[in-house]
Order: structure tokens, then C-alpha cells, then sequence
């Protein structure tokens, strides 16, 4: 009910709507509707040119976007749309002379590679480990994510984020590292995510991600470790509110089979992830991730929320999906409903296509909306699932 009176007052930006188009019945999958949107991104591409598509697939100008609304985020050091002059530029240290208030570990990520199989995401720990990287394997790295093109395999909208990726330029960001918090079973420092779904303005559930490494190695989705009881890890980990004040009922499943089953761990297991409730965690980083899908105006999102154990006000965002492969076990079809549902019901209201996603600053779709026609919702076609054959997985 909360999503659907939400919704009732929404003001979604009209990038998104087209998506009603497509939409005919109460769906199920959260998959198939993140396929619709899709098609309407890629017709809106080829019938308009409309881009807005990059506050999610170009790394670059979503942190930008972040950086316009002054959302709280690792701070960036700098962007290039030039691999060499970025190359020489961590040489001479002219690359991290731009910010202030910043530390070891910095991370080098590739704007136009958002894809996790595309391992286009390394971290530095140190300034030593930086000149021993430049004069071995860097540069070479460096240039081979330059060249890579992106691709969206194995995924059912493939042909349409491709035609949406292909007209991307390369570029390179260079990010600090936020906040870890440190594992008391094992000792070490990690940091941890909120996947955060945000459906009509309401954050409904999260995604737990602790593998500080797995972005490195290019694994996607929340299947990215093997269960160990002893060092508390788990497969998967989704968090839900558990009444108000901010605290969180974390179901946590131990193997891939009980992601399946939708059979977590005994609630009351004991974990030290219990810090995302008692900590009251929820209250920043869902309200953050609300803010950011209302300034973009949008019905479904992905906000990525890192947190930090003992500072339960000091969450920042990490980065936005709207072609999200998470695992969400039990939860997908849910989450499939509540985002279809709005748009039968018919009550949400459209801005104007003035500004793109990626311009909008807070007050722009949230304040004074020129309100549109909704778009009429006529059968479409079912997109093609056929890949094309220049995008191949290296």
C-alpha cells in the first residue's frame, strides 16, 4: 500500500514514462519489466537521441550527477578522456592534486564499462604500490579497458543496452575509497553495500554486499562468496525494514540452494552484520537512496549505499543500476508487482521532458512539475533477445 499511495503523488520524469507502453498486465518478473524499460530507453534513443540513459550507463556523468545534487559520495579526484595524459598524471601526481580530504585506497574505474563481467575496476592500497603498478602492469591494463567495448551478455534486453552502450566514449574516473568497517571474526576491513531498491519513491528492500574485492575480479550479483559460519559470510543477504526507527530484519542464506528455496540462517543468528539494525543504519541510507530516485524522477531504481559500522549518519552513495542483476530470492516478483502496479492503476503523474535525467537538480521534478498526458498504453511488440554479433564476451 505505501508504494502504491507513493505513487498516487509521483511525479515521474517523462524518460521513464514511455515504459506504461509496455505495460499490460500485472507483472511478475523483475527482469522482464527491467526489459521493458529498456526498449523504451533504446526507441527514445533512436526516434529522439535522447541520452538521459547515461545517468546509469556513463560512470562519468552519473558521478557528476551525484556531485550537482551533492549527494554524499567517495570523493572523486578527477576524470580524463584521455588514457595517456592519465597515465602521466598518476606519474607526476598531478592526479590527486585537484581534491583534499582524501585516502588510500583510490580506485581507477572506466566511465563507459559498467558491466561486472568487464572487470573494469582496480584499487590501489598505496602511492608505492602505485609506482610499482606503473612500471609493470598498468599501462597495459590502462589501454585494454580503453579499447574494451561494453556489452550486456547473457541478458534477455541485450540488443536494446547495447544499442544504448555503443554510442558511449571511454573515459576514467579516479575515486577514493569510502568508509570500511572492520569484521570482527576475521579482522579484516570491509566495506559494506546496500543494494537499495527504491520502487515509486519507496525504498522497499536491500541487497547486503561485503566482498570489497569482487568488483576487482569482475564477478557480478550477490552470489559472489561461499558460506563460512565461522568468518560470517554468506551467499546472499537481503534487508528489509523491520517496523519504524530504522531498524532492519536481515534474512541471510548460507548456500546458492537456500537462495533458491528462499531458506535463510535462524533470524537471530548470530552475526555481526546485526550492527545494520541495532545501528538503526536504515534510517541514512534509505532515505538517501529515496532522495536520489525522486530527483531522477524515476519508478524503479538500484541505489548502492555504502555504510560504516559505528556511524549509522554517515552513509554514501556508491553508484546507481537500472538493469540491476541482483539476487533478490523470494523477493523478485514482489518487487515486479509493486513496480507494474502504478502504471495499470494509472494515478502517477509525468513532468515535463524538458531537462534530462542526468541535468535534474532536486527542486526541478520534485517542486513546480509541468505536468504531461501520460503516454497511452498501446501493445508494442516483444523485443528481440538476439544478440548482435560484434558484441561478443572477450
Amino acid at each position: 500500500m505505501q508504494v502504491r499511495r507513493s505513487a498516487s503523488k509521483y511525479i515521474l520524469h517523462h524518460y521513464w514514462s514511455l515504459t506504461a507502453q509496455r505495460v499490460h498486465r500485472l507483472e511478475t518478473s523483475y527482469y522482464g519489466m527491467t526489459w521493458k524499460r529498456v526498449s523504451a530507453m533504446a526507441q527514445q534513443l533512436k526516434s529522439s537521441g535522447r541520452n538521459d540513459f547515461l545517468i546509469e550507463k556513463g560512470k562519468c556523468t552519473m558521478y557528476q550527477f551525484f556531485e550537482l545534487n551533492k549527494f554524499p559520495t567517495p570523493p572523486v579526484l578527477g576524470y580524463w578522456s584521455d588514457p595517456l595524459k592519465f597515465l602521466a598524471d598518476l606519474a607526476t601526481g598531478a592526479a590527486f592534486k585537484q581534491t583534499r580530504d582524501w585516502q588510500w585506497p583510490v580506485f581507477i574505474k572506466f566511465c563507459h564499462l559498467t558491466q561486472g563481467w568487464a572487470a573494469s575496476v582496480k584499487a590501489v592500497k598505496s602511492s608505492q604500490e602505485l609506482q610499482q603498478l606503473l612500471k609493470t602492469t598498468l599501462p597495459a591494463w590502462v589501454m585494454e579497458k580503453w579499447r574494451l567495448r561494453p556489452d550486456d551478455p547473457n541478458r534477455p534486453w541485450r540488443s536494446e543496452a547495447n544499442s544504448l552502450t555503443d554510442t558511449l566514449i571511454p573515459g576514467i574516473m579516479l575515486q577514493a575509497g569510502g568508509s570500511p568497517s572492520r569484521n570482527p571474526r576475521t579482522g579484516k576491513m570491509e566495506m559494506i553495500e546496500l543494494k537499495t531498491e527504491v520502487v515509486w519513491g519507496v525504498p522497499v528492500l536491500a541487497g547486503i554486499e561485503f566482498d570489497n574485492h569482487k568488483a576487482e575480479r569482475g564477478s557480478a550479483g550477490l552470489l559472489s562468496r561461499k558460506s563460512n559460519a565461522t568468518t560470517d559470510t554468506w551467499t546472499t543477504g537481503i534487508v528489509t525494514r523491520d517496523g519504524d526507527g530504522g531498524a532492519a530484519r536481515l534474512e541471510l542464506f548460507p548456500t546458492v540452494k537456500d537462495s533458491i528455496l528462499h531458506n535463510p540462517a535462524p533470524l537471530k543468528s548470530d552475526t555481526w552484520l546485526k550492527f545494520i539494525s541495532e545501528e538503526r543504519h536504515l534510517t541514512c541510507a534509505f532515505q538517501l537512496a529515496e532522495k536520489v530516485a525522486r530527483t531522477m524522477g524515476v519508478d524503479q531504481v538500484r541505489v548502492d549505499i555504502f555504510i560504516t559500522h559505528g556511524k549509522p549518519d554517515g552513509c554514501m552513495v556508491n553508484e546507481i543500476s537500472l538493469t540491476s542483476g541482483s539476487i533478490y530470492v523470494g523477493h523478485a516478483s514482489s518487487l515486479a508487482k509493486l513496480w507494474s502496479e502504478p502504471y495499470l492503476d494509472n494515478q502517477y503523474h509525468v513532468s515535463s521532458p524538458g531537462k534530462k535525467v542526468y541535468e535534474q537538480i532536486g527542486t526541478n521534478v520534485l517542486s513546480a512539475p509541468v505536468l504531461l498526458p501520460k503516454p497511452s498504453a498501446k501493445p508494442s511488440a516483444k523485443p528481440s533477445a538476439k544478440p548482435s554479433a560484434k558484441h561478443k564476451k572477450p
